[in-house]
């Protein structure tokens, strides 16, 4: 059973049209109401300089699904900025992009200045990224 709660937090939906068949955006389509979720070839808002409080607020009652273009399982972004940052060395398994919480200690609210939270919809592509690091690391 889905949560209320989930049901009114998304404002509105975007799902890239390159997402359409995938098991997310059908899962979406499931889900929500279809006056809430459209269909977009490609970002449907861009980021405009830094969002005020406003914006940001705003952004995390909206999602993009897309596919994502690269690895998603890799090392921690503070490794390669030893000399800025503290680095955990955990690696990481980027699903989407944002969060629904809005943190005030959080440094990522002045590093991802989007206007929407994003949500991948290749995740088969996550979890075989998984397996494999599984596979060459088994213990």
């Amino acid at each position: 059973m889905i949560s209320p709660d989930l049901l009114d937090h998304f404002e509105k939906i975007f799902i890239d049209e390159k997402s359409r068949g995938s098991d997310l955006a059908s899962r979406i389509l499931e889900i929500f109401p279809a006056e809430r979720v459209a269909f977009v070839d490609g970002a449907p808002l861009a980021a405009q300089g830094t969002l005020s409080a406003e914006q940001f607020s705003r952004s995390k009652k909206l999602l993009y699904v897309k596919p994502f273009a690269g690895h998603f399982f890799k090392r921690c972004p503070g490794a390669s900025q030893k000399k800025t940052l503290t680095c955990c060395n955990y690696y990481v398994l980027n699903l989407g992009q944002q969060c629904n919480m809005n943190c005030s200690y959080c440094y990522l609210q002045s590093y991802l200045n989007t206007p929407v939270m994003q949500m991948y919809s290749n995740l088969d592509q996550a979890l075989r990224e998984l397996e494999g690091m599984a596979s060459e690391h088994p213990d």
